[in-house]
């Protein structure tokens, strides 16, 4: 690569080889006339990593062209336009938002907001992914690396950056550094019958039916407050395309599988929206403010009943447990979770 200064304007040029010979080089203006600002700038669009690939052959003219347009596109700009085509992707709004404050603590923790994508590096990444932070566990630091590297997968694919430096081969979550605490996962521990009589005993309306509907059913809370009325029109079942991947779930009303179901939805009383729970299915569609209301509440709830070491997402495991005690095949209980592994299932099943 090699610096030219236009002698009419003064503004500098980065002049690429391409390695074809029909067309041997492109050049396009750094935007300064200074010689130092100059450097700075094609030192951080990675100008000498596109020459090398486009010299390699790895690079068509037009990729050449699209990534040297692309160093004028900041990450901070790049992300904006991943999060854009979340609805393409159907994302769901709490993947959306997971993976936004995923981008903005690496942007917070890194310099690269206003560099291109093209100028973030291994260590950018690795910076972030293996920070000395103690509260920060394993499992946090691996879901962080993966939505890194979904961003990048973006990037590359849009022309803005060449492979990913966050890629499997290339990059992981240095494990040996972080001590056993934050290795091991949190345990989650299912409630038991009693403490469930003991929630119901004491609340009443959308906490009392929600527990007994994931206690018997093993429904994510998300799932309870978007039921819709059409979950219910297939007699002796509940149908539910669960807010996680769409999953369908089909679950027969019956003693056996979801003990007092039955009785529990006939208690509540009929809306005339697409909705059970009209106002906590609005409060959950808001996944910055009103989502994380539903965790504190109840968590709420427990600590007033004595109720230590669990939230509503330990009725979906004392349900799952419930079924694998009852006989049910580990197939069968997958299936009624809405779960695609049974590996996951078993994470699930409690002694």
């Amino acid at each position: 690569m090699k610096l030219t200064t236009n002698k009419t304007s003064g503004r500098i040029y980065a002049r690429l080889r391409t390695g074809n010979p029909s067309n041997p080089y492109i050049s396009m203006t750094l935007g300064t006339s200074d010689a130092a600002e100059a450097k700075k700038k094609a030192k951080a669009a990675n100008l000498e990593s596109i020459e090398a690939q486009a010299q390699a052959g790895n690079l068509s003219l037009q990729a050449v062209a699209r990534l040297s347009a692309g160093r004028k596109v900041t990450v901070t700009k790049a992300a904006e336009q991943w999060m854009a085509a979340a609805v393409a992707r159907d994302e769901s709004p709490a993947t959306t938002a997971k993976n936004r404050a995923v981008m903005a603590q690496w942007m917070a923790h890194e310099p690269i907001a206003n560099i291109p994508p093209l100028a973030v590096t291994e260590a950018h990444v690795s910076r972030f992914i293996n920070r000395e932070d103690p509260s920060v566990g394993f499992s946090t630091r691996l879901r962080q690396l993966s939505v890194i590297r979904v961003f990048l997968r973006f990037c590359a694919e849009t022309g803005l950056v060449v492979g990913n430096v966050a890629g499997p081969t290339r990059m992981n979550v240095q494990h040996r550094k972080l001590s056993h605490e934050q290795l091991e996962p949190k345990k989650v521990r299912p409630f038991t019958a009693a403490e469930v009589k003991k929630i119901m005993d004491n609340t009443e309306g959308w906490w009392r039916w929600a527990t007994a509907i994931s206690y018997a059913a093993g429904l994510r809370l998300g799932d309870v407050a978007q039921l819709e009325h059409g979950s219910l029109t297939m007699p002796g079942h509940i149908i539910v395309h669960t807010g996680k991947r769409g999953k369908r779930v089909c679950l027969p009303l019956n003693d056996e599988l979801t003990p007092g179901l039955s009785a529990i939805l006939r208690e509540i009383p009929p809306t005339e929206s697409r909705y059970l729970f009209p106002d906590e299915a609005e409060q959950y569609e808001d996944v910055v403010n009103g989502r994380p209301k539903f965790s504190i509440y109840y968590g709420r709830i427990l600590e007033r009943l004595g109720i230590k070491g669990r939230s509503f997402h330990s009725l979906r495991h004392a349900a799952i447990t419930r079924w694998d005690k009852a006989g049910f095949t580990l197939d069968q209980c997958a299936e009624y979770a809405g779960h695609s592994s049974t590996k996951t299932t078993k994470g699930y099943v409690h002694q």
